[in-house]
């Protein structure tokens, strides 16, 4: 025979208590069930911040998301990159180490607790900069004590700036070409970066700069 079953709408917190089903059968025998219904108040929406919102692919850096919201212990926290989950935590906070390129986008959270789940939260933009080419060192010809070598980057990009090290704790920020005075202690490994936008760029194999000493200025005996 049909049955007709019962549903609630719109549920709220004075749904929950105990409700019973009983069936009487045509010949007057009846069979009774009961359940208890828990209902549980909704997850409030959570925040979501990013420290920090910007950092250099491959640098070495962490990347935290922190969830704000008052949740249950139990709570736990699922975690989207765009519209894709990538983690589910027991915590309120993801990180990512030493973030790369790929890991720049939009980031949200969700939180469950007990069978029920919050809205989503706002995004939040994580921006990954890329780290610059590293550039290749070189310089002009050997130089001879009291010349002046000019050393320089081989793929030169105008936006960046270039950060020279060399012996003897010569270091220079500034322009793709260096000048030198040529004496000894410029002589060695020298080795350049790129930094464009606040990142900074891997060092090739660093070149070695030779100073030549000059031979004694000669004379003749005009005997």
């Amino acid at each position: 025979f049909p049955v007709t079953i019962p549903t609630v709408t719109d549920v709220n917190a004075s749904n929950a208590g105990t409700y019973s089903l009983t069936i009487t059968d045509n010949q007057g025998c009846t069979a009774k069930s009961e359940s208890t219904i828990q209902i549980n108040n909704p997850l409030p929406k959570p925040g979501l911040m990013v420290v920090p919102d910007t950092i250099c692919a491959n640098s070495g850096g962490t990347v935290m998301f922190t969830a704000t919201g008052t949740y249950p212990s139990n709570a736990t926290y699922q975690w989207f990159k765009g519209s894709a989950p990538i983690a589910v935590t027991l915590t309120a906070t993801y990180s990512i180490l030493n973030p790369a390129q790929n890991a720049d986008g939009l980031y949200k959270v969700l939180v469950r607790s007990d069978a029920c789940s919050s809205i989503e939260s706002n995004q939040v933009k994580l921006t990954v900069r890329p780290k610059p080419q590293a550039p290749t060192p070189a310089y002009n010809i050997p130089a001879c004590a009291g010349d002046s070598p000019r050393l320089f980057v081989d793929n030169f990009n105008p936006n960046g700036t270039y950060q020279w090290k060399g012996p003897n704790g010569f270091l220079y920020e500034g322009q793709a070409a260096l000048t030198l005075k040529a004496d000894n202690s410029r002589a060695g490994e020298w080795e350049v970066r790129t930094l464009l936008n606040g990142c900074l760029s891997d060092a090739k194999e660093p070149i070695t700069v030779e100073i030549r000493q000059k031979p004694p200025k000669p004379y003749r005996d005009w005997e």
